[in-house]
C-alpha cells in the first residue's frame, strides 16, 4: 500500500488535531441512571417556544431547589429539554427522583390553566458509565477543562 499524499499545508496542522489517550482511562464503573425529561417537547416547541421554555425550566429549576435544600449522592447532567440523574446506588437516585416529582405534580396541581400544564417522563436503567470527570487525565486539554468534563457521561452499551 502506497503512502497517501499529504498537502504540505495540512501537514503543517498534524499538532491541531484532538488527542486523547484511552490507554489513560479508569475503570469503568456501573451506575444508576435516571433520565427524565419533558413528555411532547417538540410539539409544545412547536407551539410556543415560550411556554416550552417555561416548561423545561421547571424541570431543571426543581431539581436544583432539591439538590440545594437536601443532601444527595446523585450528578446531575443537563441536557436541552432534560436532566440525566447518575449515583452509584440506587436509594439516593429514587430519593432525589421522588423529591423532584412531587415538586413538578405540585407545579401540576396549582396551575389554574390547563395549557400551563405538563408532563415528564423518565426511565431508571443500571450498568457501565464512564463520567467526564474522571477522563481529564487521558488529555491536556481536557486536564485544563475540569468544568467542562464534569458536564459529560458517556452510557457504556454492550451489543
Amino acid at each position: 500500500m502506497s503512502k497517501k499524499q499529504i498537502p504540505a499545508s495540512l501537514e503543517r496542522r498534524k499538532g491541531d488535531r484532538p488527542y486523547f489517550d484511552s490507554q489513560m482511562m479508569p475503570k469503568i464503573g456501573n451506575y444508576y441512571v435516571c433520565w427524565f425529561d419533558l413528555m411532547g417537547a417538540q410539539s409544545i416547541m412547536r407551539r410556543s417556544i415560550i411556554i416550552a421554555t417555561n416548561f423545561v425550566m421547571k424541570i431543571h429549576i426543581a431539581s436544583q431547589n432539591v439538590l440545594q435544600k437536601e443532601h444527595h449522592d446523585v450528578e446531575l447532567f443537563p441536557v436541552i429539554d432534560g436532566i440525566y440523574i447518575v449515583s452509584r446506588r440506587q436509594s439516593p437516585l429514587l430519593f432525589f427522583l421522588k423529591s423532584v416529582m412531587s415538586r413538578l405534580a405540585l407545579t401540576f396541581i396549582f396551575e389554574e390553566q390547563h395549557i400551563h400544564r405538563f408532563l415528564v417522563r423518565g426511565a431508571i436503567a443500571f450498568g457501565p458509565l464512564s463520567l467526564g470527570s474522571t477522563l481529564t487525565r487521558t488529555s491536556n486539554c481536557l486536564t485544563d477543562s475540569m468544568d467542562y468534563c464534569k458536564r459529560i457521561a458517556l452510557v457504556v452499551c454492550n451489543i
